[in-house]
C-alpha cells in the first residue's frame, strides 16, 4: 500500500464522519450503529498505515533480506492494540515509542 492509498482511505474516512449526523437524521440508534462501523473503519486505516509507513521504511534501510522479513511480519500484524502499535515502534527506535507513549 502506497501513501496514496492512506489518503484516499484518510479522505473516505473524514467525508463518512462529516456525512454521518446528516445520514442518520437525528436517530441516536443510527448514528450509535455508525460509529460502529466507523471505530472499524478507523482501525483498518491505522492497521494500513502501520504496515504501509514501516515497510517502506525498512525497505529504504535494510538489505533485501531483512527488508523481506520484516514486512513479512508487518504484514501479520491484525488487529493491533494500543500498545502493539508501541512495541513495533520499539522495535525500530526506543525514542518512536515514547512519542507515541506522549
Amino acid at each position: 500500500m502506497r501513501y496514496f492509498d492512506l489518503a484516499g482511505q484518510l479522505a473516505s474516512l473524514n467525508e463518512l464522519m462529516a456525512n454521518v449526523e446528516k445520514a442518520a437524521n437525528g436517530d441516536i440508534n443510527l448514528m450509535g450503529h455508525w460509529g460502529n462501523y466507523l471505530c472499524v473503519f478507523t482501525a483498518g486505516y491505522l492497521e494500513n498505515g502501520l504496515r504501509s509507513v514501516y515497510s517502506d521504511f525498512v525497505q529504504n534501510a535494510a538489505s533485501p533480506q531483512v527488508a523481506r522479513f520484516s514486512v513479512s511480519i508487518l504484514e501479520s500484524v491484525t488487529n493491533p492494540k494500543a500498545n502493539r502499535f508501541v512495541e513495533i515502534a520499539r522495535g525500530f527506535n526506543p525514542d518512536w515509542a515514547l512519542r507515541l507513549e506522549m
